[in-house]
C-alpha cells in the first residue's frame, strides 16, 4: 500500500489559542486523511500542510467553525507519497506541536 503521512510542525503551540486535540487519521494515509481539532469558542480555521521542503501542498479555505469537536477532511490522492507537516490556524493563534 502507498500512503502519506502527516505530521504536526514542529514550532511551540501558543496554549492560549482556543484550540486543543489536535489529531489526524488515518496515519498513513492513502486517499484522503481527517484533522480533528476541538475550539473553545466558535472562529475561523484555515488548515495548511507542507512538503519537507517547505513547499505549501494543500490549503484549506478560512471557514467557520462552532466551538467544540471539528474536522476537516481532505482528499490527498492527487499528493506523492511523502511525508507531509500541517498546522491549524485560527484568530487567536496557530496550532503548532512540538
Amino acid at each position: 500500500m502507498i500512503a502519506s503521512t502527516f505530521l504536526p510542525s514542529n514550532i511551540v503551540h501558543n496554549t492560549d489559542d482556543g484550540l486543543s486535540g489536535v489529531y489526524c487519521f488515518p496515519k498513513p494515509a492513502n486517499e484522503k486523511v481527517t484533522f480533528s481539532f476541538v475550539l473553545e469558542e466558535p472562529d475561523y480555521i484555515q488548515l495548511r500542510a507542507y512538503n519537507l521542503t517547505g513547499i505549501e501542498v494543500l490549503a484549506s479555505k478560512n471557514r467557520w467553525f462552532p466551538s467544540g469537536k471539528n474536522h476537516i477532511e481532505s482528499v490527498i490522492s492527487d499528493l506523492p507519497l511523502g511525508i507531509y507537516v500541517y498546522s491549524i490556524q485560527n484568530s487567536r493563534g496557530l496550532f503548532i506541536h512540538n
